[in-house]
C-alpha cells in the first residue's frame, strides 16, 4: 500500500504547476456604438415597426472571440494577444441592434425573448470581420437578409467597408473594427428604416 501512495505524494506539487488555458490578455476588445438610444426614451410596438435582430451566422474561423488577419487567399493567422469580450457575431448583433434603435422609429426586440412574435427580422452572414493583411485593412462584410413580417418579402444586400490600419496590433485593429461595425450598422439602419 505505502509502495502506491509514494507515487502520489510525489506528482501532487506536479499538479500544482500545470497551467491548463492560455494566459489572458491585459485588456479585452468590445464594439462601441457611435449612436445610441437616449436614456429614457419610449418606443411603442406599432404593427410593422417591431424589428427582431438575430446573431448573424460566421465561417469557423469567427467562432472565436480572436481577430483573423488573413495572411493571403489560403493562410489565416490571428492578432497575438487581442481578444474580443464576446464572439464577433455575438458583439455586431448588439451594436446592429443599438444603432437601428437610435437611428431608426423601429422597436427592437430580442430574439431570445421574443423569437415566436410576429415581426420583421433582420439576419444575415458575417462573412469577414478581421484584417485584410496585404491592403493593411480592417474589413467587415456583412450579408443582411430582411424578413418582412408577413414571412415571405425577403431582401437580401451586401455591406462591406474597410478602414485602414498601420500595424496589425490589438488597439489599432480593435478600433478600426469597431468603425468599420458602425458604419456597416448606420448603412444597415438606413436601409431597415425604408
Amino acid at each position: 500500500m505505502r509502495h502506491l501512495l509514494l507515487p502520489l505524494l510525489l506528482a501532487a506539487p506536479l499538479a500544482a504547476c500545470v497551467n491548463i488555458g492560455a494566459k489572458a490578455p491585459e485588456r479585452l476588445l468590445f464594439l462601441t456604438p457611435q449612436s445610441s438610444l437616449e436614456p429614457g426614451a419610449l418606443r411603442t410596438g406599432a404593427t410593422g415597426r417591431s424589428l427582431i435582430v438575430g446573431v448573424p451566422e460566421t465561417p469557423r474561423m469567427l467562432e472565436t472571440n480572436r481577430i483573423p488577419v488573413h495572411v493571403d487567399d489560403v493562410s489565416v493567422a490571428y492578432v497575438k494577444g487581442a481578444q474580443w469580450v464576446d464572439q464577433p457575431g455575438r458583439l455586431f448583433q448588439r451594436l446592429l441592434s443599438e444603432v437601428i434603435a437610435a437611428k431608426t422609429d423601429r422597436v427592437i426586440l430580442d430574439p431570445r425573448l421574443f423569437g415566436g412574435e410576429p415581426g420583421t427580422r433582420l439576419s444575415g452572414e458575417l462573412q469577414r470581420f478581421g484584417v485584410d493583411a496585404r491592403a493593411r485593412q480592417a474589413v467587415i462584410t456583412y450579408d443582411a437578409t430582411l424578413l418582412g413580417e408577413d414571412g415571405s418579402t425577403v431582401m437580401k444586400k451586401r455591406f462591406s467597408v474597410s478602414q485602414p490600419v498601420t500595424e496589425i496590433e490589438g488597439s489599432e485593429v480593435g478600433n478600426a473594427l469597431n468603425l468599420a461595425a458602425n458604419e456597416i450598422a448606420s448603412q444597415v439602419a438606413e436601409w431597415v428604416a425604408r
